[in-house]
């Protein structure tokens, strides 16, 4: 009988995630709906993979016979095609040849994370005017995200009527509470009389990406015009029927109230 001598050990190189790529949301909104694991290997017999839950139960498998090890595309579906729980999952991949030479490798953290990240943006009147007049000179701009945790960035533009962005507010890791507008464009230019709104979108390391527009708001700084004449200067409201009544006459520009 022929013996085959056999002393190589299975080889197997894998690129770890790293720990933003580690974090995945697969609920089909298009952002980081799978975690993509690169690997390549020896031609062996049989390489076996798992993903496994924070209890080190198998979750999901995979098998290559007579081969080398595939990339992984996890979308977070079990081995019954159930989606898997939110929760911190581990991967693990081993072989053994006829010779007993083994190979293992594995790498924990993967968190898997579909929690929803809701939010909106309000203003705090419909109309100012930044004329430094010291009065409704500035716009307050309130973001409600309930969901704190886990923001790679934010933004909040300013849209004029055409939806073009006049002004841009942007930063990391968490949202403030209020931002002021003072009327102007990203050139500190006091921005034309007109129809505005403002967008708010946020970045989550589950890939969540969520935005909101605000309610509509104007930027008014032409004071309201008026202008008042009478029939007459003189009238005498006795009853005589001479210049018993006077009569006034006035133009008004268009205002609420």
């Amino acid at each position: 009988y022929a013996i085959v001598l056999d002393t190589s050990v299975p080889e197997l190189v894998i690129s770890e995630p790293n720990e933003d790529e580690k974090i995945f949301s697969p609920n089909g909104d298009g952002n980081k709906d799978i975690i993509n694991i690169f690997q390549s290997g020896s031609d062996e017999d049989l390489w076996i993979a798992y993903i496994k839950d924070s209890l080190g139960n198998t979750v999901k498998s995979f098998k290559w016979i007579d081969g080398v090890p595939d990339d992984i595309n996890w979308d977070g579906l079990d081995d019954s095609n159930n989606m898997v729980p939110d929760g911190v999952y581990s991967y693990k991949i081993e072989t053994t040849d006829r010779a007993g030479n083994s190979f293992t490798s594995e790498f924990s953290n993967i968190v898997k994370n579909t929690e929803e990240t809701p939010i909106t943006i309000n203003i705090d009147k419909a109309y100012f005017s930044p004329n430094n007049d010291m009065i409704l000179d500035s716009l307050i701009l309130t973001p409600e995200n309930p969901v704190t945790g886990g923001i790679i960035s934010w933004s909040v533009y300013i849209n004029d009527n055409k939806g073009i962005h006049r002004r841009s507010f942007v930063g990391e890791k968490s949202v403030p509470e209020s931002i002021i507008f003072d009327g102007r464009d990203s050139d500190g230019i006091r921005l034309e009389e007109g129809s505005y709104s403002a967008t708010i979108e946020v970045l989550y390391q589950n890939g969540n990406h969520p935005d909101a527009v605000s309610p509509m708001f104007n930027i008014d700084i032409s004071p309201p015009v008026a202008s008042l004449k009478s029939s007459s200067s003189v009238f005498s409201p006795n009853g005589d029927g001479l210049k018993d009544e006077i009569s006034f006459y006035q133009e008004t520009s268009v205002e609420l109230n």
